[in-house]
């Protein structure tokens, strides 16, 4: 018997994951993010320390903590809005920066070797000055353990479409493709797609219009990089099951059997409320409970489709893990924006492993900024060892043989994301 089928003793265990979760042992796939490669340029691949400093998780705590005026900062070049927001809540702030937006910049700038306590940003500023983005990029994935990056391509987004047409795409990156604006606008969407040649109408049941729109999909399904899935976001109260609602109709008719033909899961995000501050841009969105009843009846009426749905609302995480119990084609995964803080993560961790053993996918950054990948998954890799530790001596304390080898096959199946059968 190996060494790695030795039955261990519950004293070992904690030990053992803190090696099997670390960066250099699990490289993982992150399923979902903002971001793209260096190849597509500055104003869409973000990196820096302005970057961070302005990254939406900070800004928040900078407007709602009244130190100044969003309308105004909003003025201001990146290296003045960085500057400031580092004097602010960094270098002479009245508190210490205990928000998990605020410690990622220090933990990121510790890893890459700059000081997190510096009075001013020149040091900082001059290490991405003389490091190429694409060695930032590297160091970045090594130090997060992370092999493939899933962006967001919103084909409807101006900034985006071209790059997505003809730019060099970096093999690193995955496509998650963004239908919010297609579903949820569809009327504002149907203009541009007659303007890019697909004949479509008012009403997306329409077959000739349903059948337009599924050819569009396929169309950029082919000039995207290496694309996972497709994904929406939706608006608490919102009846996707509805064949009567705008958004029922398109999914039912156009989207769901697109993706279907595609073979890429349908990544479904209920919760967020957008622009409740739209003064503070991105970081002025919002959350609400969300009815999940729509989402039980869409999974159900498409038995032949596969689902990821992670809820914004933390008190909806129960509701997606339930949905996930009771159908084989959908699986919650990861958190992103407002459900990212430590203490909901593992809160939920357990709940998943509890509910539905390893029928989830853990974990995925949600990053804008390139940074943002190193304390994430380093917070959420000492997360995952102390949850996955107590659970496997749980086991052990059952009566389980735990071995070195069960951990680590549980942990690649736990970040698997090809396991629908719908899909196969």
């Amino acid at each position: 018997m190996s060494d790695a089928n030795t039955a261990l003793q519950r004293d070992q265990i904690p030990a053992v994951l803190a090696t099997e979760t670390a960066p250099d042992k699990l490289i993982i796939d992150d399923w979902h993010t903002h971001l793209l490669g260096p190849n597509a340029g500055p104003q869409l691949s973000l990196h820096g320390i302005d970057q961070q400093l302005t990254y939406h998780y900070v800004r928040r705590k900078l407007f709602g903590a009244g130190h100044i005026d969003p309308a105004t900062f909003n003025t201001w070049s990146l290296e003045q809005q960085g500057d400031f927001t580092w004097q602010k809540l960094f270098a002479d702030g009245a508190s210490d920066p205990f928000d998990e937006g605020c410690r990622g910049v220090i933990v990121a700038m510790e890893a890459l070797g700059l000081d997190p306590n510096a009075a001013d940003l020149h040091h900082a500023r001059q290490y991405y000055t003389d490091t190429p983005a694409e060695e930032i990029q590297r160091r970045c994935m090594e130090l997060a353990g992370v092999r493939r990056i899933v962006g967001t391509q919103d084909v409807f987004n101006d900034r985006e479409r071209d790059y997505y047409e003809n730019g060099a795409w970096d093999d690193n990156y995955l496509s998650g493709y963004r239908l919010d604006e297609l579903v949820l606008h569809y009327p504002r969407a149907a203009v541009r797609l007659n303007a890019w040649g697909y004949a479509v109408g008012s009403d997306p049941s329409e077959a000739a219009t349903a059948a337009e729109i599924r050819r569009f999909l396929t169309d950029w399904h082919e000039k995207l990089h290496g694309v996972v899935y497709g994904a929406c976001s939706f608006p608490p109260q919102c009846a996707v099951h509805d064949l009567s609602s705008q958004e029922g109709a398109i999914l039912h008719h156009a989207v769901l059997p697109a993706l279907r033909e595609l073979k890429l899961p349908f990544f479904m995000m209920p919760g967020p409320i957008r622009q409740l501050q739209p003064t503070w841009r991105d970081a002025g969105d919002g959350v609400g409970l969300s009815d999940m009843f729509p989402y039980q009846q869409l999974v159900r009426r498409h038995p032949d489709n596969a689902f990821f749905i992670t809820p914004l609302h933390n008190a909806n995480q129960y509701d997606a893990s339930v949905l996930s119990c009771h159908n084989d084609n959908v699986m919650a995964i990861g958190h992103w924006w407002f459900n990212y803080h430590p203490g909901l993560v593992e809160q939920d961790l357990r709940m998943r492993l509890e509910m539905t053993g390893d029928r989830f996918i853990p974990f995925n950054s949600d990053a804008r900024v390139l940074e943002n990948l190193i304390p994430k998954w380093r917070r959420f890799r000492q997360i995952l060892a102390r949850v996955l530790g107590e659970k496997y001596q749980d086991l052990h304390d059952a009566g389980r043989t735990v071995t070195r080898a069960g951990i680590a096959q549980t942990l690649r199946t736990l970040f698997d994301p090809h396991r629908f059968t719908q899909l196969k």
